[in-house]
């Protein structure tokens, strides 16, 4: 499967949606786990969206970001 950032067309691709996560966390600065990542990004689309979103598990995560056109998902 494969995730593509529509702000900068980064594409980030892996086997699960677990490692997919990993991926992208890992592509950033931020030196925490994957709970504590998705906890900060979602405070942050809080701050500039005013949107929250679930993040119970890597794949809800990543669907909740394509929901809101931060990312595309292109699974297969």
């Amino acid at each position: 499967m494969k995730i593509r950032l529509t702000g900068n067309g980064k594409i980030f691709t892996a086997e699960t949606w677990e490692d997919l996560l990993k991926t992208l966390k890992d592509s950033t600065w931020f030196t925490c786990n994957e709970i504590e990542y998705m906890a900060g990004v979602n405070k942050r689309i809080m701050v500039l969206c005013g949107k929250e979103i679930e993040y119970s598990d890597a794949e809800t995560f990543l669907k909740e970001l394509a929901r809101l056109n931060i990312l595309e998902i292109e699974e297969g």
